[in-house]
């Protein structure tokens, strides 16, 4: 998708972007004020640049883990990530509305500050066991800040309260 393809439509309020679409270009959804519902479908779209949702009010997000720092913003509440097996360092941070995340078995990491204040999250759902949680290598404030989280695995629950 294009540079500036979907700038400033301030009637978009959902997108899905499937498979197949390999890259985001600068400011394609930049401005759509009205954006509060994303899917990225393919594991491997790129981001090109912090622009691409710039000033989208986006509540929730189900996308792969290598796109969780571009959807970084306040408004966000619900991220389900679909792939991948790192959360970068800071890739949610100050998400001060974000509630709950949903992390698939094949994230082995979380970055350094990857949840920091993130005051209202409470709750993580990891599609594993708790055992796989506990093999997660995780960065120095990875939950800093954060409301107490209670981790959900598949047999079981991790408080952090």
């Amino acid at each position: 998708m294009g540079n500036n393809v979907f700038r400033d439509c301030g009637s978009l309020t959902s997108i899905v972007i499937p498979s197949g679409v390999n890259k985001l270009y600068f400011s394609a959804f930049s401005g759509c004020s009205s954006l509060i519902s994303l899917t990225v479908q393919g594991s491997e779209t790129v981001i090109d640049g912090d622009t691409v949702f710039e000033g989208c009010p986006i509540e929730t997000a189900t996308i792969p883990a290598r796109i969780c720092s571009y959807i970084n913003n306040a408004a966000l509440k619900t991220v389900v990530v679909t792939s991948g097996d790192r959360i970068y360092d800071a890739a949610l941070k100050d998400c001060s509305n974000l509630e709950s995340i949903t992390l698939p078995a094949t994230v082995s990491y979380i970055g350094d500050e990857a949840f920091m204040d993130c005051k209202k999250l409470t709750s993580i759902t990891f599609n594993g066991t708790t055992e796989k949680w506990k093999e997660i290598q995780v960065g120095s404030n990875w939950s800093y800040r954060t409301g107490g989280i209670t981790v959900h695995c598949t047999n079981g629950e991790i408080d952090y309260t």
